[in-house]
């Protein structure tokens, strides 16, 4: 692990530094206000309005770092591990990707995702749960306003989990740094931010005997008992844009005054990201696999790859903070992409005659692709406006890979009543590891057809509700099958969803509902609940004149019976299995969080049907039991000045 004593100096001394040493940004906002952009947003200003660090109690009690991303996950039963999204996504935003999902969302940083603060002075938060089994999350955040013109920031993030069954610890650690400076002229601004990315897992690979478990907790015998997996990641990001265009003196009333002429936005994004994989069984390895593994006494399998990135766009849309002005706004786009992925290469082990790894043992594959792309809106706050996009790879693995995306919308993005239809369409090959995997278990080595997927949706938004439904008709989809090898499904099939989300209370008495209905026409695909809801309640109110405000309620997680999903750690993928049918999944937490001044605070008991109901062990993923009445603690403190 990274050393943290720079970082916790750096953290001090901007708690410590006096407000009069930082200089005024010229807002009139309260320091509390702190507003945050992100890279997309800058690439495209319309992608979503201005927002702020979160000060509020509502979810405050969703400590997990996953839960930030989604609140439909499949889970281990402890944090820090590999979680399966439950709603169905088939469309990835990248069009070269290794894995069909993200391993660790919400856990692991990723470039484009991290936000950049703008505090007035200071912003800085500390974040710390404490639940049972000497379960622990931290992170701490600090951003700070060196000069007018310069902001730098940084994120650390801990988990320290030991879990509360066999085999389950978690020891994952992220950093990042992030670099923020806009030219007084404000033609130019640049970005740069720095990630590492340490998650390590204990890999039980579930219980061995699930019915000697619901007899006896104590029999928790595992499949795997001295496995362990390691994703390591550092990534380099810079991203730097240039206002282009030109000033005239013009006389107006006898006034000569300065108008500048546009002549659009020039972005360049570099990226380079480097990875590694590695699952080590000091043990002899266990059979998952109806092949012997290629060595008998031990598992050291370590995939690396290298991704370096480079994307010019030229783009009219307007500078941040300048209102929208134009008809018709574009972006044009050019990317390079260059990959380099090294595998444990163990069949050309096996041609060395027992003579050990030897050389390199790695199995070497590098290429290069280019991306062009072109996106046309219109105004999105006018009341009827259009979009559309279009994208295509060229060379590499993703050779001839294409995408195109149209949407109408009818009622502003800030009005009360929202209606959007979109469409979509895309040939692109399977992620990466889906083609090609080498490992000590199993090697495979496919050339499957492009995958199809096409998508019509609509969806209608005002501020109690919204409402989304969508159809996508898939062709040549490649999964995991029951083997726990890639498959490809030649025919074609839809799949049907429809989602529900609503904000309802009255008085002191709130409530939040987010519904998802989801059909997959056939069986030989993943496997996705049908129905999968989360629901919380709670009474909002202030106490001790208006000196503490209080949430004090339950949240309530459902799905329907289905045949979920399994995790096989040794190839860092999800499986179809057809041996366990889920029962009727019901989650109930009880929590009470408050405010007082900057700290909030929250105590939560999850998972507390049991202590009123027998039930049997909850698998979210086959067969990783959920834990029963865990106790969790958590505590954030803000410093604005």
């Amino acid at each position: 692990m990274f050393n943290v004593v720079p970082v916790v100096v750096f953290l001090i001394v901007g708690v410590m530094l006096p407000a009069g040493a930082m200089a005024n940004s010229g807002s009139e906002r309260p320091d509390s206000e702190v507003p945050w952009f992100t890279i997309a947003h800058q690439t495209n200003p319309f992608l979503r309005d201005s927002a702020f660090v979160d000060t509020t109690l509502v979810d405050f009690q969703h400590y997990e770092f996953s839960k930030r991303e989604s609140l439909f996950l499949a889970t281990k039963g402890n944090v820090g591990h590999v979680t399966r999204l439950l709603e169905f996504d088939p469309l990835p935003d990248e069009l070269f990707t290794l894995h069909p999902q993200p391993l660790y969302p919400g856990h692991n940083f990723k470039g484009e995702q991290l936000r950049f603060y703008r505090p007035k002075h200071v912003s800085t938060e500390l974040f710390y749960v404490l639940g049972s089994e000497r379960e622990q999350l931290f992170y701490a955040r600090h951003s700070q306003r060196l000069r007018d013109d310069f902001v730098a920031g940084f994120k650390y993030q801990l988990i320290s989990s030991p879990g509360y069954y066999s085999r389950m610890g978690a020891g994952n650690s992220n950093f990042n740094l992030t670099l923020d400076y806009v030219h007084p002229s404000k033609r130019y601004q640049a970005m740069g931010s720095f990630i590492i990315n340490r998650p390590e897992n204990e890999e039980s690979g579930g219980l061995r005997d699930r019915q000697a478990f619901e007899q006896d907790e104590a029999s928790d015998f595992v499949v795997l008992e001295s496995a362990r997996s390691r994703y390591r990641e550092t990534a380099y990001n810079i991203h730097h844009l240039y206002q282009t265009g030109f000033y005239r003196t013009q006389m107006r009333d006898t006034i000569e005054e300065q108008r500048f002429f546009d002549l659009g936005r020039i972005h360049h994004d570099f990226s380079y990201r480097r990875k590694s994989f590695v699952f080590d069984e000091g043990a002899p390895p266990a059979g998952f696999y109806e092949t012997p593994p290629f060595i008998e006494m031990s598992t050291y399998d370590s995939t690396q790859v290298n991704l370096l990135e480079n994307r010019l766009s030229w783009s009219n849309f307007p500078a941040e903070g300048k209102p929208a002005e134009l008809p018709l706004y574009f972006r044009v786009f050019l990317q390079h992409r260059m990959v380099d992925i090294r595998q444990p290469d163990y069949l050309d082990v096996l041609q060395e005659e027992g003579e050990g790894m030897g050389g390199s043992g790695l199995h070497e594959e590098n290429f290069n692709q280019f991306e062009q792309g072109l996106e046309l809106k219109t105004n999105p706050y006018r009341f009827l406006s259009f979009e559309g996009s279009g994208r295509m790879v060229l060379g590499g693995y993703n050779d001839e890979d294409f995408e195109i995306k149209a949407g109408m919308h009818v009622g502003g993005k800030r009005g009360m009543h929202r209606l959007s239809l979109n469409a979509f369409y895309t040939e692109r090959e399977a992620p990466y590891f889906f083609s090609r995997f080498i490992g000590n278990y199993i090697y495979w080595d496919h050339d499957f057809d492009k995958m199809r997927i096409f998508n019509a949706g609509a969806t209608y938004q005002n501020p109690f509700f919204s409402l989304e439904g969508n159809y996508y008709l898939l062709r040549n989809m490649v999964f995991m099958n029951a083997a726990a090898l890639p498959e490809q499904n030649s025919s074609g099939f839809g799949v049907w969803t429809a989602g529900l989300s609503a904000n309802l209370g009255y008085g002191i008495l709130q409530s939040r509902h987010r519904v998802l209905y989801q059909y997959v026409e056939t069986d030989h695909f993943e496997r996705f609940p049908e129905l999968v809801s989360n629901h919380s309640l709670f009474l909002d109110f202030y106490a001790f004149d208006q000196a503490l405000y209080s949430n004090i309620g339950f949240d309530l997680y459902y799905n329907n019976p289905y045949r979920p999903m399994a995790y096989i750690p040794v190839v860092r993928q999800f499986y179809v299995q057809d041996e366990y049918t889920s029962d009727h999944t019901f989650l109930l937490d009880a929590y009470a969080s408050a405010k007082i001044g900057r700290a909030r605070v929250f105590v939560k008991l999850q998972n507390i049907l049991p202590l009123f109901v027998d039930q049997p062990p909850v698998y979210q993923i086959p067969f990783y039991p959920l834990p029963e009445n865990m106790f969790k603690f958590g505590i954030s403190w803000m410093f604005f000045d």
